[in-house]
């Protein structure tokens, strides 16, 4: 194992780039895909698209079950999860990118 001193030491740099370079890219994505997933969830059950849905012509015994409102509410409940998590993301963007380059930073190589 290789001591993380060094690491500690440099602060927020990690071989000489700045920790959250690449992992703030990653984390903006992260936010994006969160918050297209969370309204995609979210809209779709309510609209027209979800009765034109394929499951329903290969299923139609499952009808009653896709086109009841608790299945649907339950399918937009977790869009405003992933919505809520999205903008807890982006309030928390900068810590988040922190740590995630202390942790490149700072992980054991043996």
């Amino acid at each position: 194992m290789i001591s993380s001193k060094a690491n500690e030491s440099s602060g927020d740099t990690v071989a000489g780039t700045g920790a959250g370079s690449g992992s703030r890219w990653r984390l903006a994505v992260w936010v994006l895909v969160c918050l297209e997933v969370g309204l995609f969830l979210l809209l779709i059950p309510w609209s027209p698209l979800w009765t034109q849905n394929l499951l329903v012509g290969y299923y139609p015994a499952l009808r009653p079950l896709y086109m009841s409102p608790y299945a649907r509410g339950a399918i937009s409940g977790l869009g405003l999860l992933n919505l809520g998590l999205a903008f807890w993301q982006v309030r928390n963007f900068r810590r988040l990118t922190k740590a995630v380059g202390k942790e490149k930073g700072t992980g054991n190589r043996e």
